[in-house]
């Protein structure tokens, strides 16, 4: 028992530490695949544009990117049957 909880606690440890270098390089990888405008309406919304750039930042502004696109959606639609 004592054995495979040392060997969870590295293998939990290997994973942090992996997770900690690659959220930096996924979120690059991620920013450079946005257009100019996705670019420049990031870099207007995180509070630190020439930091390393944290991936739970890129994600949430892209979930928020989604909810707009989303909901302009919508009320287009909802805009098309009044008509």
């Amino acid at each position: 028992l004592t054995v495979r909880l040392a060997a969870m606690h590295i293998i939990a440890n290997n994973l942090f530490i992996f997770k900690s270098l690659a959220d930096p390089i996924l979120a690059r990888i991620i920013i450079r695949k946005l257009d100019r405008e996705g670019i420049l309406l990031y870099e207007q919304n995180t509070r630190k544009s020439k930091e390393v750039q944290i991936l739970e930042d890129v994600m949430q502004f892209l979930v928020m990117q989604y909810q707009v696109l989303d909901a302009k959606k919508f009320y287009n639609k909802k805009d098309e049957l009044q008509l």
